[in-house]
């Protein structure tokens, strides 16, 4: 029950308007007050593939979602990521000031000042009209003059204002959008002002027991010279102390052939049965449209090691200790670092260029003095800007894109030898799709093109608490036909739906699915109803729709809606827990026989 009550997103809370003095946090320019500053609320993201567990501020808070990032969401997603809350520093008056941008800093108070707002139906009704995103968010955040830790001593006011905004629509379901205005609102001005958004690039599922070695150096990434991104993905380990990637002692296919890759569940214990890619993903992160007072600027990017301060264990084993890694590789994890030591990581731009080209140049070292090393395969990536001489009034925009991609997973949760040597390729191939449509956005005012909308989901995800319909299942067994199976409820397409972009009615239907495996699929295609033929199962603004299915065996189901052009809706109508049905008992008394006993 405690776990569960865990995974209890925390969206009431961030259904309260913490400012009301404050209107719109786009508007927002002059200093809020100290007090009437307040603390941050979490928000959790979910209407999308990628879930993002953030705060009504420009920072990163511990929410339900796990480690805050995690791809597919689902509640249950094996793979997720922790992201280290972003960073400010500034030179004030001669005194270093760093500043986390934490909902646990006491040095730095946020509040909402737009509470969130989901548009499910697609009707998009409101101020934003169709501009808006499907489900979105605005924050305000200010950071104090004085250290409220150290009397006396400055440390800096910035005002900072943020949207964060998510599709479930399948073309832009696997990216966040997250635009963020920092002003300088103190009345001196900052030197050395950098800002920087460090990411744990590898997913953090130490929790699964077949799956405990993947902390170790398995991560490699590629340069895209047409996006300006660093792409990130799974990889074979690789020890910094050796020579070659790791071997196992139990192989089974494919890690016979790929290793690591992918992170087969099966490859290290025989005979297991449990053959999905655990990290199928290919990932990127990106700044963009940056500006300094309106003249563009161009963001940097460091790739460092994921460093700890001392060796762990359990979850955390693999992570490598200070020690270990060349100083101008650290990038230490949750305590931070010194002045000294984050100017080295400022001081370096990643070359652009792959891991595995730069390692295999012949004449570059490879202890770590140059980019491209092995300490590089548990990476830390700071994307950061500055320096800048911050002066009061000054302002600073740009967006943050959090973008994912990977082979269609009906393939990768089957595992195999050819999804293993498919998904690097293929992972990546989607990413950069998935980016294009987020760019395509951002150049359209985040307004999707008329011929890109779905009808509406029929219902969001469990346990989060928003409203709106779930997907209900209820097993039946039927002793006059002999069948057993599930009656599954979900929310009926209006009648008098229209779509948003081309005010037709094309609502053409419902596609039900199972799956067999796991709450991320594969989902196999179990009904087609269409509109016509979903009129006879609608009760009030519901379907209640009966599917059969063999006792015995657990499954969950997942409904979509589609149009009459072929767009159908993102899988956010699922059921979280398997179950099964009950065997159908038998009224068949023909088959009953009375034998004398003698």
């Amino acid at each position: 029950m405690n776990a569960i009550r865990r995974l209890l997103p925390l969206w009431v809370m961030c259904l309260v308007l913490m400012l009301p003095e404050v209107v719109n946090a786009q508007v927002l320019t002059e200093p809020v007050p100290e007090s009437q500053l307040v603390g941050n609320n979490p928000i959790e993201f979910t209407a999308g593939r990628l879930w993002w567990g953030t705060s009504t501020a420009a920072n990163y808070a511990e929410t339900a979602i796990p480690n805050v990032v995690s791809y597919p969401g689902y509640y249950q997603a094996p793979d997720h990521m922790d992201m280290i809350a972003p960073w400010i520093w500034v030179n004030n008056q001669g005194r270093r000031v760093k500043i986390n941008l934490t909902e646990r800093s006491i040095t730095s108070y946020g509040g909402a000042a737009q509470t969130m707002v989901n548009n499910y139906n697609y009707n998009f009704a409101g101020t934003g009209g169709t501009n808006e995103a499907e489900q979105w968010a605005e924050g305000v955040f200010q950071t104090f003059k004085m250290d409220p830790s150290s009397a006396g001593q400055p440390m800096g006011a910035m005002l900072i204002t943020t949207k964060t905004m998510v599709w479930s629509v399948p073309k832009y379901d696997d990216f966040v959008i997250h635009k963020i205005k920092i002003k300088h609102v103190d009345d001196v001005p900052f030197e050395d002002f950098y800002m920087c958004f460090p990411a744990q690039v590898q997913y953090n599922n130490g929790q699964l027991v077949n799956n405990a070695f993947k902390f170790k150096n398995d991560m490699q990434f590629d340069w895209d010279p047409e996006r300006k991104i660093f792409i990130f993905y799974d990889d074979v380990q690789w020890p910094t102390t050796e020579s070659a990637p790791i071997s196992f002692s139990i192989f089974e296919s494919p890690g016979d052939v790929t290793g690591d890759a992918g992170d087969p569940g099966n490859i290290t214990e025989a005979g297991s049965l449990d053959r999905r890619l655990y990290e199928p993903e290919a990932r990127a992160w990106g700044i963009l449209n940056l500006t300094y007072n309106g003249q563009p600027e161009e963001p940097h990017y460091n790739i460092l090691a994921a460093a700890e301060s001392g060796t762990r264990t359990g979850n955390f084993a693999g992570r490598m200790s200070d020690d270990r890694v060349p100083t101008r590789e650290s990038g230490r994890l949750w305590a931070g670092q010194s002045w000294e030591q984050d100017l080295i990581a400022f001081s370096h731009d990643q070359e652009r260029a792959s891991w595995i080209d730069l390692w295999n140049d012949p004449s570059r070292p490879k202890d770590g003095s140059v980019d491209g090393n092995l300490f590089e395969r548990s990476p830390m990536l700071y994307s950061y800007i500055g320096p800048y001489t911050f002066q009061p009034g000054d302002e600073i925009e740009l967006i943050i894109l959090y973008c994912f991609g990977e082979m269609d997973r009906n393939v990768s949760q089957r595992g195999g030898l050819e999804a293993a040597q498919r998904y690097q390729a293929e992972g990546i191939a989607a990413l950069k799709q998935n980016w294009d449509s987020a760019l395509e956005l951002i150049a359209n005012n985040y307004k999707l093109p008329a011929d890109q909308y779905p009808p509406p989901i029929v219902g969001s995800q469990p346990f989060v608490e928003d409203g709106y319909p779930k997907l209900e299942a209820e097993p039946f067994a039927d002793a006059s036909t002999g069948t057993q199976g599930f009656t599954l409820t979900w929310q009926a397409v209006p009648d008098n739906y229209q779509d948003p972009g081309t005010g037709e009615n094309d609502f053409a239907g419902y596609r039900v699915y199972r799956s067999e495996i796991h709450i991320t699929g594969p989902w196999e295609e179990l009904a087609d109803i269409s509109a016509s033929e979903a009129a006879a199962y609608k009760q009030g603004d519901k379907i209640v729709f009966q599917v059969e299915t063999d006792p015995g065996i657990p499954f969950r189901f997942a409904v979509t809606s589609y149009d009459r052009h072929g767009l159908e809706s993102g899988i956010t109508a699922y059921t979280f827990f398997a179950a099964e049905a009950p065997k159908a008992p038998s009224d068949d008394m023909t088959q009953i026989r009375v034998v004398p006993n003698p």
